[in-house]
């Protein structure tokens, strides 16, 4: 693993661990990580995969608002 997929990994995480906690976020960067962390982790693919589906779907009901 390189160091710009492990800051992905990191970013992932703490988009997520703000979204956990009410705080607002980058919903847009969060889905783009995930499928990126799905590229670089293909073990925790249909995870990650599911992430980016869920928060896509929020960003579209966020936009619709």
């Amino acid at each position: 693993m390189y160091q710009d997929d492990a800051s992905a990994i990191d970013r992932l995480t703490a988009l997520l661990d703000d979204e956990a906690q009410g705080l607002p976020f980058d919903v847009e960067e969060a889905a783009r990580l995930a499928q990126e962390v799905a590229r670089i982790i293909p073990e925790v693919s249909p995870y990650m995969r599911r992430i980016a589906e869920r928060l896509k779907a929020r960003q579209g009901r966020t936009r619709a608002a």
